[in-house]
């Protein structure tokens, strides 16, 4: 018994430890035994480590933060533990495959219980980074079973240096060098431990410790977090910064990418507050902070320039450096380092058509040996380190461009707030806008470009080379096409470019005239000029469609030569090839196709690259020319007085001898200056105006600009001399156009100084500021007020009673909270008035300058304000008013009279006014005492009167603005709309519709024809190389697309020949047309057959002449498709604008309300960008590849059938994948849109406040809210990048799953002896091909979608925008209107369902010619009569009749387009006077001259040069009365029978009002005129008066009839002004 028992026991040990014994001492080596060693000293030792290591990660500890030195010496140890695991598992790995040797179980148990250990421990180390220990070197139990590990690899390692040869020779090497290297390794850990590397300890703290209900709320040591509310952590959606505290393996897979794809999956990605934070360097206040030191340090540094009162310029600061130098400086290092990355893909993507090469000619020798496994391992390696470095490079080259993209918009938006005004006016505001988006977008698509620009030449030379070495001098073929392509390609690039800048300039005009359109869309409805406008955006339109379908024909012919290039290449290759005698190989044909296929991307996108450098740089020089101007340079401009400096000091303002002009550069004052003819008479808001023949600043086009460039041009002020003392009221005065304005922005800066001395005291604190056309922001009444300041509540209620605000704010819902709507579209021009001035009064400044702000008000307001506010509120501040108000100067301290640019006299009101008053009139201080009855709000604002009187002198905006502001409350102040989830079938409708079906048939069948075309002709090739290879005695080969030669050709072939290894490659479900015994094939062999007994250049010339129809048939297909895509995308195109335009210009009034402007721009600006060049570039891409992914499966499973059953389960991956990512995708893409519309509206708005915003010294601020806008949209451009390289690797990933699983295959089928060589090419190849489609076709998807998001937001519009009521019931007789009665029965009107009425049982009639006068306190419902009349909102109740017609069953068109309306808010636009006078063009040149006569404006219009003198955007070249003059010469040129005139002369002085009502008077006598006023005096020779309140008509009634009863609301009204 012994014996077996022994012999069981010995076979037991010895299948444990093999040959070795498991004895615990070696005394001939004098060291452990081998087996003992890895079962009882390494094994334990390890899983001692494992134990202790899984101890400490599930412990808590405090929370710690380390250093980055501190956090490299962890991961260098993560990194040695890393490969501690990849050593043992490759141990027993090649013992068994390299070294042939026998694993026993001993090396099992030790390997499994290392690999288990060194992943806990891995697991171990990456806890310790934020906690477990304060040191790096972690718990001491740790470090003590780590040394233990550490001695056993030591004594193995010393045991096998000495083991004895017996082993093996291959054996004992393989095994010496893994456990060296182990030893190696460990000892690279072991120096990581050195570092003490005390970290301190976080005060965030884990939330594990959740309270209780026993938890005391006040103990002295209770957990933070107990009742501190919500902390981000604790968000499970919270994504945190980006990148921060990821490891190597999470940073190279992009694994910190997966919450971010997982909440877009589950739909949580709704706001800007789900995604990442940018990290640090991204962040865009940092990089423009980057860029601003680098313009400082660029610039030379500037000589001192002594003092000259000289007429001669000042000389010029030094020119702003080459943008583009500024950015290579900023980020040129990091650029030009990740084309590392560029080079390095590129270079390993050559190795697959070598390998390739090598892996056929091993098939075709039938080697036995290991080689074909280590080519096929070296081509999915080569695949694996190229598709890491092409993922990095896009994502590192994604990060520079959101770097370069902040650095662009932060730059234009800080220039455009350091530019004055005068040099700001060359720019137009959709010029500037444009700058932010398109050029932008332009210039950051370029940083792609570049790297392509030195990428493509050297992949296209590198393949031409191993062309040459695969076909020899034959590859000159290919170069000749290439030769012939790349000048072509070059023009067709140039020609793009320029027609690029044709299109730019149209789409600059487009933008810019669509901005004044929204601007002024109330008006333009009113005039009924909404088919004038339409043409005039349809003209510009027309031109930009012009220059983009020249862009998209060029770029269809690009398409076809990148389709055709590929096609004609082999051809002419392979056919020069046989001329030159050589026969056609498997190995060398594959090794070509691949190569041939590597042409086609650095050809295809070689014209694009071009296209993208040249656009850029179009954009980068309209950049340049802003970056060009020079800043307002406050210390040049203003003159230190020692005096002045002083906090108390007595002198304010002082202006000596100076001239100043709204042109940009400082010109010399001529002699005889006293002309007032070539005087340039100062605009409003800043601007100039020129004689004919002067330079514009600004011309919209070349054809604009005059000659004589050199010619002088005499300032707008000259010889100004004033003196302003603290405290002092200062009142300047004036008729129309005389410079008043431009006076105050002389002392702001905003003008050019060519001589003189400017200085103001307290000027580092800026002004209060109050423009003549009131700058409302989008936000509450208190925002506008408080305007960034701290709320003090004394100080604020104070203000709103001065500025007569209280009563207003009374009567809205929402009290101050009310949102003021875009342009504060929620409230009246009085109420826009005087939120201007109460942000102004409400800053704490030294000196306030007012520009008329109580010419939009009534005369009891106006009192109150100038007693209350400029007399009270501001007493002991020095306060500079304009106003045309003369009256309201009489308790002024000082009154300066300004005429034709120049100070005509100034002095005590005394001295000055009785000079200035109309014949007549006569000046009166009652005034002041009148003002404390009749003021409005406010705690003892009311002097007298009874509670009646007192309603009946209320402002009444409550009820005119309730409408306004209860919608706007919920609609103005609400984020912009959003879709969720996919795209809707109805936005691909609404696309394929705007094609139009036929041609979207056409475009998709041609489609289809192209890719069959093309694979049509590879399988051509591959049967004419495996026929000719037949008919030369080689061996069967399966070429291009799965045909064989030898025993038969397979497309013959049923897959029931006699050869046993041939696997037949057409299963009972191929398509008929790929089975053997399809007609075609049948043709094929019937005309193939006599031709190998002709000789083989009759055959060659056969299968030539064959292999040449099909490729131009494929040629032709491919031209079809380029020019029907393009064709459709610019019907899109055109389609879609026309019917948003319609959408949003027949819209109701009510839409404009719900939409900011910023919004609406964005529409047709940036979204309509997208469907005119983004969108149809992206789907042609998409389907392109869609049907190159379908054609080259087809072909890969016709060669290799049983390929699907790989490609069955990564299909499902695939799918899973691009579904996972296109859910996160497309709410990433709607959060980004959405995120641009902010961020517009912002900066428009503050191109209309820039004086404003500069005055109160607000500048900083504006920057940090652009740069948190800005962010916002960088966030979300840095998460569609990151997820989309998260994809992107993924998907190559897969791709690289099928190389190696087809791999695989063909070399298993290869041993087992069942494989052709050509199969084993053809398969390879094309998985090749599979790899870029796969990626190429949810990369190229997804964009499309991302596209398609603009169709989706358009769409919105057309189907959200409701258009008014505009066809009519009735058509009116001819000649009407004949008589102009108008008639108002009961009528009832609100501005939406839910707002009370702002008319109320309104009835009554004015006669034929009748002159009738509105008045009414400030909202009293005036305003509604005229929307009503128009039918700009639709009437609730009762009925309007004009000449007995009701209005409801007209037309619009017809109704408006009766009547003319002159309102408050004038309306100019850019073109010509005689545009803006008769834009329906039914004037000839005298009527326009007698109506300019009537207004007093022939000598401006003179001034101007004429009547084809140019209008700037919103006529700013104009003071505010001046606009107003022109409105009314437009009136007198309508021939209609009723005329409205809405506060027509309110911004008029009391001498040119006069003239103007004279001529009122006497143009329109024959025709009936309802006049809304606020003075009284204005409508006292109206036939008769309607006085409104509170939306109801109060009383009507001859003027003397009103003013015989002294209880009349007339009379009351009459004695308080």
């Amino acid at each position: 018994m012994d014996p077996p028992a022994t012999d069981s026991i010995f076979f037991n040990i010895t299948a444990f430890c093999g040959p070795n014994d498991i004895s615990p001492w070696d005394a001939g080596k004098f060291n452990f035994g081998l087996c003992f060693q890895k079962s009882l000293l390494v094994a334990p030792t390890y899983a001692l480590l494992a134990v202790v290591s899984a101890y400490y990660i599930g412990r808590q500890s405090e929370w710690v933060v380390r250093r980055k030195k501190h956090l490299a010496w962890i991961h260098i140890r993560m990194v040695a533990t890393v490969l501690s695991l990849i050593l043992a598992v490759l141990e027993p790995t090649l013992i068994y495959f390299v070294a042939h040797g026998k694993i026993y179980w001993a090396d099992g148990l030790m390997t499994g219980v290392m690999v288990l250990s060194l992943l806990i421990h891995l697991g171990y180390l990456a806890s310790l980074r934020n906690r477990l220990s304060v040191g790096t070197r972690g718990p001491g139990m740790v470090v003590f079973a780590w040394v233990l590990t550490l001695l056993v690899i030591v004594n193995l390692a010393r045991t096998a240096m000495y083991a004895k040869p017996e082993m093996g020779g291959k054996l004992l090497q393989v095994w010496k060098g893994i456990v060296c290297s182990q030893m190696a390794v460990q000892l690279v850990y072991c120096i990581t431990m050195f570092p003490k590397g005390r970290a301190r300890v976080s005060q965030y703290q884990q939330l594990h410790q959740p309270p209780t209900e026993t938890t005391p709320l006040l103990q002295h040591q209770a957990a933070y977090h107990d009742y501190s509310g919500f902390h981000e952590a604790a968000d499970p959606y919270h994504l945190g910064i980006a990148e921060e505290r990821i490891n190597c393996f999470s940073f190279l897979t992009f694994h910190w990418v997966n919450a971010l794809i997982e909440n877009g999956s589950k739909g949580q990605l709704k706001t800007w507050d789900d995604l990442h934070d940018l990290p640090l360097p991204l962040r865009t206040d940092v990089i423009a902070h980057q860029v601003d030191k680098t313009i400082m340090l660029s610039r030379p540094l500037e000589g001192e320039v002594p003092f000259s009162s000289s007429l001669s310029a000042p000389v010029e600061p030094p020119r702003t450096p080459s943008f583009l130098r500024i950015l290579h400086r900023c980020f040129g290092v990091r650029f030009y380092a990740i084309g590392l990355l560029k080079l390095a893909g590129d270079l390993l993507g050559f190795a697959g058509p070598l390998l390739l090469h090598e892996l056929v000619s091993y098939v075709e020798k039938k080697e036995d040996s290991y080689r074909g496994w280590v080519l096929a391992a070296g081509l999915c390696i080569a695949a694996l380190v190229a598709t890491f470095c092409s993922t990095h490079f896009n994502y590192q080259l994604a990060k520079v461009n959101l770097r370069m993209r902040a650095a662009l918009i932060s730059s234009v938006y800080r220039k455009v707030l350091l530019v004055s005004w005068a040099t700001l006016s060359r720019f137009s505001t959709g010029q500037v806008v444009n700058m932010m988006s398109t050029d932008t977008d332009r210039v950051v698509n370029a940083c792609q470009s570049f790297h392509a620009l030195w990428s493509l030449p050297l992949q296209l030379s590198i393949t031409l080379y191993l062309l040459y070495r695969q076909i020899g001098i034959a590859f000159l073929a290919g170069v000749g096409i290439t030769l012939i392509v790349i000048p072509i390609n070059r023009w067709l690039a140039n020609k793009i470019g320029a027609l690029s800048v044709e299109m730019m300039a149209f789409k600059d005009r487009r933008v810019s005239l669509m901005s004044e359109v929204l601007a002024k869309i109330k008006l333009l409805k009113l005039n009924a000029w909404e088919a004038t406008f339409k043409h005039r955006i349809y003209d510009e339109r027309y031109g930009e469609l012009k220059a983009l379908s020249g862009r998209k024909y060029l770029d269809a012919a690009c398409v076809y030569f990148w389709a055709t290039t590929p096609v004609l290449i082999p051809i002419a290759t392979f056919t020069v090839y046989i001329a030159l005698g050589n026969p056609l190989d498997a190995a060398r044909v594959f090794t070509a196709v691949a190569l041939f296929n590597m042409l086609v991307m650095p050809l295809n996108a070689f014209p694009w690259v071009l296209n993208g450098i040249v656009e850029a740089w179009v954009s980068l020089k309209r950049v340049q020319k802003l970056m060009e101007l020079h800043d307002q340079d406050l210390l040049n401009y203003y003159t230190v007085v020692p005096e002045m400096s002083q906090r108390d000091s007595e002198l304010q303002t002082l202006i000596t001898n100076a001239a100043f002009t709204w042109n940009d550069v400082a010109v010399p004052e001529q002699e005889g200056d006293g002309d007032d003819d070539g005087v340039k008479v100062e605009g409003a808001e800043g601007g100039w105006r020129r004689r004919e023949g002067m330079v514009p600043l600004l011309s919209d086009s070349p054809q604009d600009s005059l000659e004589g460039e050199d010619l002088p041009v005499l300032p707008t002020l000259r010889n100004i001399n004033l003196q302003i003392l603290h405290g002092q009221v200062v009142g300047i005065v004036g008729k129309v156009g005389s410079g008043k304005t431009s006076l105050l922005n002389a002392i702001l800066g905003e003008m050019t100084k060519c001589r003189g001395i400017v200085a103001v005291a307290s000027l580092h604190t800026g002004f209060g500021l109050a423009t003549q056309q009131p700058w409302i922001q989008n936000g509450s009444i208190q925002d506008n007020i408080l305007f960034g300041s701290s709320l003090d509540i004394t100080r604020y209620r104070k203000v709103l009673w001065a500025c007569a605000l209280d009563e207003d704010l009374a009567g809205m819902p929402h009290k101050d909270n009310t949102p003021c709507g875009e342009n504060g579209a929620a409230l009246s021009g009085g109420q826009k008035a005087r939120v201007a001035l109460a942000r102004a009064v409400y800053q704490n400044k030294s000196i306030y300058l007012l520009d008329d702000v109580l010419s939009s008000v009534d005369g009891p307001v106006a009192r109150h304000i100038m007693q209350h506010c400029v007399h009270g509120l501001l007493t002991g501040r020095t306060v500079i008013l304009t106003t045309s108000s003369i009256s309201l100067l009489t308790r002024a301290d000082w009154v300066i009279c300004v005429k034709n640019g120049t100070i005509e006299n100034q002095g005590p009101p005394d001295a000055i006014l009785p000079s200035l008053v109309s014949p007549g009139e006569e000046l009166s201080g009652d005034w002041w005492d009148d003002a404390g009855v009749e003021a409005v709000g406010g705690v003892g604002a009311i002097g007298g009167g009874s509670p009646g009187a007192r309603s009946r002198k209320m402002s009444l905006d409550v009820l005119a603005t309730t409408h306004k502001t209860t919608d706007h409350t919920h609609h103005m102040s609400s984020d912009e709309e959003r879709a969720y989830g996919e795209v809707s079938l109805s936005v691909l409708w609404t696309y394929g519709s705007a094609i139009g079906m036929a041609l979207s048939l056409g475009i998709f069948a041609s489609f289809v024809l192209m890719q069959t075309s093309r694979n049509l002709t590879d399988m051509w090739l591959a049967y004419w190389v495996s026929h000719a290879t037949a008919s030369n005695g080689t061996p069967g080969l399966v070429l291009e697309d799965g045909m064989s030669s030898g025993g038969g050709s397979m497309w013959l072939d049923s897959g029931t020949g006699s050869d046993p290894h041939i696997i037949p490659t057409h299963p009972a479900d191929m398509p008929k047309w790929l089975t053997p015994t399809y007609p075609i094939h049948q043709f094929l062999a019937a005309q193939t057959l006599p031709e190998v007994d002709s000789g083989p250049d009759s055959s060659t010339k056969f299968y030539l002449t064959v292999y040449g129809v099909l490729a131009a048939s494929n040629t032709l297909f491919t031209l079809v498709r380029a020019f029907l895509f393009a064709y459709g995308g610019i019907q899109a195109a055109r389609s879609l604008h026309k019917r948003l335009l319609d959408a949003v210009l027949y819209a109701k009034i009510s839409f404009f309300d719900n939409n900011p402007l910023g919004r609406l721009l964005n529409r047709f600006s940036t979204d309509m960008f997208m469907i005119d060049d983004s969108l149809p570039f992206q789907m042609n891409i998409f389907l392109a590849q869609m049907f190159g992914l379908i054609g080259s499966i087809a072909v890969t499973m016709y060669g290799l059938p049983w390929i699907w059953t790989l490609y069955l389960p990564l299909g499902l991956i695939y799918y899973n994948v691009q579904v996972y990512y296109r859910r996160a995708s497309r709410d990433l893409k709607r959060l980004h849109a959405t995120s641009l519309s902010p961020l517009y509206a912002h900066f428009t708005e503050t191109l209309q406040g820039l004086t404003v915003i500069r005055g109160m010294r607000a500048v900083h601020r504006f920057i940090a809210r652009a740069d948190s806008l800005v962010e916002v949209s960088q966030r979300a451009q840095f998460d569609i990048q990151a997820a989309s390289q998260w994809l992107n690797l993924r998907l190559q990933l897969i791709g690289l799953g099928m190389l190696t699983g087809v791999a695989i295959f063909a070399l298993g089928q290869h041993q087992l002896g069942g494989v052709d060589p050509g199969l084993v090419g053809l398969v390879i190849s094309y998985a090749l091909t599979v790899n870029n489609f796969l990626n190429s076709v949810v990369t190229s998807l997804t964009e499309t979608e991302r596209e398609l998001i603009s169709v989706e937001r358009i769409n919105q519009y057309l189907e959200g925008a409701h258009p008014e009521k505009r066809e009519g019931a009735i058509l009116p007789t001819f000649g009407w209107v004949s008589h102009g009665s108008v008639r108002f029965h009961n009528v009832y009107l609100r501005y939406h369902d839910h707002n009370p009425y702002a008319l109320r049982k309104v009835s009554f009639e004015v006669g034929a010619s009748e002159k009738v006068g509105i008045i009414g306190r400030t909202g009293a419902g005036k305003s509604s009569i005229f929307m009503a009349l128009f039918r700009l909102v639709e009437l609730s109740r009762g009925h309007i009749f004009v000449d007995n017609v009701d209005i409801s069953k007209l037309s619009l068109k017809k109704l408006r387009s009766s009547m003319a309306i002159v309102t408050q808010d004038t309306f100019l636009f850019s073109g010509t006077v005689r545009e803006n006078l008769d834009p329906r063009g039914e004037s000839v040149d005298s009527q326009v001259w007698q109506a300019l006569e009537s207004c007093h404006l022939v000598p401006l219009v003179h001034s101007l040069g004429g009547l084809e003198a140019k209008i700037d955007e919103g006529g700013r070249t104009m003071s505010a009365g001046e606009r107003q003059l022109f409105c009314l010469a437009r009136a007198l040129l309508c021939r209609t029978k009723i005329v409205c005139i809405d506060e027509g002369t309110s911004q008029l002085d009391h001498r040119t009002d006069e003239q103007i009502q004279q001529t009122i008077r006497s143009a329109f006598r024959n025709k009936t005129l309802i006049i809304i006023a606020h003075r009284v005096h204005t409508v006292r020779d109206c036939d008769r008066i309607v006085v409104m309140s509170e939306g109801e008509v109060m009383e009507c009634g001859r003027p003397s009839e009103l003013l015989s009863d002294k209880d009349s609301h007339f009379y009351s009204i009459l004695q308080s002004q």
